[in-house]
């Protein structure tokens, strides 16, 4: 009793009559569905993550209303406001003396440094995990260190400039 005919498998269900035909059509389809449902996720929980944002923005804004309309708050923020003026006076004050100027410039450059450094490590660390599918590395001194690759999602309006 072949209710597919004479080339069909029925025990599969399949009218080509290849079983691997067969597992591989439904292997394909559940992958693309499984992408589907993937995007599916990503684009909700970007919604939920938007969602949450406006709320905390609302949310601040409440707060930062109610700060303003309490006038020992107002006062007690005068205060301080103040008191960091005079506090910037007296460190720009010692800042300009020779000797903790070129101290200063001195960590600002290396700062610079530091930046440049660390952006030419990640890329090289992205390479080496690609490379190598390990997200570990031994220091110069011998030590293994452990290193974490991070996506971060672009905010809106820079759309793919790059």
């Amino acid at each position: 009793m072949r209710a597919l005919g004479a080339t069909g498998n029925t025990a599969t269900g399949n009218p080509s009559g290849s079983p691997s035909a067969f597992y591989a059509i439904i292997y394909l389809l559940f992958k693309i569905i499984l992408n589907i449902m993937e995007i599916s996720t990503i684009k909700n929980r970007m919604k939920m993550i938007d969602e949450l944002e406006e709320e905390n923005k609302v949310s601040k804004e409440l707060l930062k209303s109610a700060l303003e309309n309490d006038e020992e708050y107002v006062v007690a923020a005068k205060e301080t406001k103040e008191t960091l003026a005079k506090r910037r006076r007296i460190k720009e004050k010692i800042l300009e003396e020779p000797e903790n100027k070129k101290v200063n410039e001195n960590i600002k450059a290396n700062k610079e440094e530091i930046k440049t450094l660390h952006e030419i490590l990640s890329a090289e660390l992205v390479e080496y995990y690609q490379k190598n599918k390990t997200d570990q590395i031994e220091d110069s001194n011998g030590v293994q260190r452990k290193f974490k690759v991070v996506v971060k999602l672009l905010p809106k309006g820079t759309g793919s400039e790059e």
